[in-house]
C-alpha cells in the first residue's frame, strides 16, 4: 500500500470527498464547520490516498516543537486495510525526524457512555500505534477527551490551550476558552 498526501486550502479543486468524510467520521459538537477548518491558515488539513483513490483524512497543527493530530479519519469501507496504522506510522516519523512532541486527544473512555465499546477500540488503536494515555483529561463543549501522547516526554495541558489559541487567534480563543474548556490534569 502506497500512502500519498494531498495538503488543502480553500482553493483545492475537489473538496467533497473530505468534506463528506469529515462531516460523517465526526459528530457534529466534536467538529468546526468544514470551511473553518480549511479556512485555518496554521493547520494543515491532508487528503490521504492510497494507491492514488482517497482513503482518508488528516489535520495537524505544528507549534513550535509540538504537532497535535487534530483529526484523522478513514472511509468506512478502508477501515481494517492497515491505512490508519500506516499514516500514524509515517507522521510520528515524519515528526521524529523534526525533533517534535506529537499528541492528540480520543474520547474519553469510560464504561457509562453509550458508545463505551468504540471508545474503547478508538483508545487501544493509537496505544496499538504507540500512544500512550496521559493523565490530562480535557472537557470541549461538554465532550470529555483523554490527552494521548506519542513517546516518552511530557506534553501538558497548558500546551493543548496554547495550540487552539495559536490557531483560532486570540479572539475567537478567548470565547472558546472563557466558556467551552476545561482542563485536568493529574
Amino acid at each position: 500500500m502506497k500512502l500519498s498526501y494531498r495538503r488543502l486550502t480553500p482553493d483545492s479543486p475537489d473538496l467533497s470527498f473530505t468534506k463528506v468524510l469529515f462531516e460523517r467520521a465526526f459528530p457534529a459538537v466534536e467538529r468546526p464547520p468544514f470551511r473553518i477548518l480549511i479556512g485555518w491558515e496554521k493547520n494543515e488539513l491532508y487528503e490521504i490516498n492510497s494507491d492514488g483513490e482517497p482513503v482518508g483524512l488528516i489535520d495537524l497543527l505544528t507549534e513550535g516543537d509540538l504537532t497535535y493530530i487534530f483529526f484523522l479519519a478513514i472511509a468506512r469501507k478502508k477501515r481494517n486495510l492497515g491505512i490508519g496504522s500506516k499514516v500514524l506510522q509515517e507522521i510520528l516519523e515524519k515528526e521524529a525526524k523534526k525533533g517534535h512532541r506529537v499528541y492528540l486527544l480520543a474520547e474519553e473512555p469510560e464504561p457509562h457512555y453509550e458508545d463505551y465499546p468504540l471508545r474503547q477500540r478508538r483508545i487501544g488503536f493509537y496505544e496499538r500505534n504507540g500512544f500512550i494515555l496521559t493523565g490530562i483529561r480535557i472537557c470541549e463543549y461538554e465532550v470529555y477527551y483523554r490527552l494521548l501522547k506519542a513517546g516518552p516526554y511530557k506534553v501538558t495541558g497548558q500546551e493543548f490551550l496554547s495550540s487552539m489559541k495559536y490557531v483560532m487567534g486570540e479572539k475567537n480563543y478567548q470565547r472558546y476558552y472563557t466558556h467551552h474548556v476545561s482542563v485536568e490534569e493529574e
